[in-house]
């Protein structure tokens, strides 16, 4: 392989990760093509990473109420379904209890992901997750290796210690943005609803009127339009109020629609893993809440398990390292994205008599749910090609940059955040989780 050996990029007979330190003295070398090749395959990563979980937020699968379980256990199939073509260019060579390990930590972590999506929405669940794997990811390999060594192959030498401290800092306080994102949206929803004005993010006024999100000037130039407010805003008739009402309470009929579907399957929405809880659902601001810190439980924990998926690659011989791993991996998913879809089956209908049969919506979740895994596997290969030029707490680092492509969806796609202020406080955070993971891995 092709590694710097005393800042000379030479062809070496060695297994490990390749040293690329001297890639940027020699612009036109084997080691600076290889160096570019990484980063291009990092950032193909980062935009498949973070569009698998967008697809838990299609029409038919909210229509359809599918629970995170039923619409994980398809994804698991398409990672499955995807393999395959890989699983013939390589062999059965590396399949075996590490690699099956990592599909086994997908399933997990797909369940509890898509479970915080349905709770949050996209945008604000991908900031938690992608800041918890970025922390778990960084941790597992620096334990392994060292604080020192992790993003050694990418800087050429050892690390100070406060690097990765300031970076992990940076990822927390960007967890922490996005989750404050998603209460500023809903405390926004609340403002435009009791028809009070003045708000930071307000647009109201022409200064804020002119950087708002489309959005949110049409829903509110509708909203003032029925309340009769004149140019300036300054009344509040009550059409106003009420038509913010209408449109905000979608949200809290859809929890409560969901949380009775919970006793039958587990809900889409209403407490997907852990049941209801007893009073939350008639106090609207206490739902809320709950809703909050449940799915922000449940992105944390997602996030750290997904962090951990290419973990057992440590403990692998070289020759399994890159796209031979890949076909393993989807065998154990194939195997427990089942078995968890059964088992939460039997949990969430504990208390129903009779219990009904387990239902895999084939019609609302197949084909959503097959894409999803293929896309997962696609950035899952993208991603170990990466690590074999730039190391593996790099590549896991730059494939975070999905949560920027996560927030586009959500915010785009699905409409979610759509006040100014939450907007701005979600990116300023997603960039701060993207920036700590660079710096834990020696990439800044």
């Amino acid at each position: 392989m092709w590694s710097c050996v005393e800042g000379v990029c030479s062809w070496v007979p060695s297994s490990g990760v390749p040293d690329l330190s001297c890639a940027a003295d020699v612009p036109d070398s084997p080691c600076s093509r290889l160096s570019a090749t990484g980063a291009a395959l990092a950032a193909a990563a980062a935009v498949l990473g973070g569009s698998w979980a967008a697809l838990a937020t299609a029409r038919r699968v909210k229509a359809a109420r599918v629970p995170p379980h039923i619409f994980a256990a398809w994804a698991c199939a398409g990672v499955a379904v995807a393999s395959l073509p890989f699983a013939w260019l390589v062999g059965p060579r590396c399949i075996g209890a590490l690699p099956a390990l990592s599909g086994v930590l997908f399933a997990l972590s797909a369940v509890l992901i898509v479970g915080a999506v349905q709770l949050l929405g996209l945008a604000q669940a991908a900031g938690i997750w992608c800041g918890a794997a970025a922390l778990s990811s960084y941790a597992a390999v620096a334990l392994r290796e060292g604080t020192a060594a992790a993003g050694a192959a990418t800087t050429g030498a050892p690390r100070p210690w406060w690097e990765p401290a300031a970076g992990a800092a940076c990822v927390l306080a960007g967890i922490a943005g996005a989750a404050a994102s998603g209460r500023m949206q809903s405390g926004e929803e609340a403002r435009v609803a009791s028809g009070r004005r003045g708000g930071r993010s307000s647009v109201g006024s022409s200064r804020w009127r002119r950087w708002a999100p489309p959005g949110q000037r049409a829903t509110e130039d509708s909203i003032r339009e029925e309340g009769g407010e004149g140019d300036e805003g300054e009344g509040e008739g009550s059409g106003f109020a009420a038509a913010a009402a209408a449109a905000v309470a979608d949200a809290d009929a859809d929890a409560a629609a969901a949380a009775e579907a919970g006793d039958a399957q587990g809900g889409a929405l209403g407490a997907p893993l852990l049941g209801r809880r007893g009073g939350a659902a008639g106090d609207a601001a206490r739902a809320a809440a709950f809703r909050r810190a449940h799915g922000g439980g449940l992105a944390g924990v997602g996030g750290a398990l997904l962090g951990l998926v290419l973990l057992p690659l440590e403990f692998a011989p070289y020759e399994c390292r890159g796209l031979p791993w890949l076909p393993g991996a989807a065998a154990g998913a194939a195997a427990a994205g089942p078995l968890l879809a059964w088992l939460m089956h039997l949990f969430t209908t504990r208390k129903a008599d009779p219990r009904p049969p387990l239902s895999l919506q084939p019609a609302a979740a197949a084909a959503p749910g097959l894409a999803a895994g293929a896309v997962w596997a696609a950035a899952t290969a993208c991603t170990l090609l990466a690590a074999q030029s730039l190391g593996l707490a790099a590549a896991l680092a730059a494939a975070q940059a999905g949560l920027l492509v996560a927030g586009l969806w959500g915010v785009l796609g699905a409409g979610e955040l759509r006040f100014l202020l939450p907007q701005l406080v979600f990116w300023i955070s997603g960039l701060a989780v993207v920036g700590g993971a660079a710096l834990m891995a020696g990439l800044l």
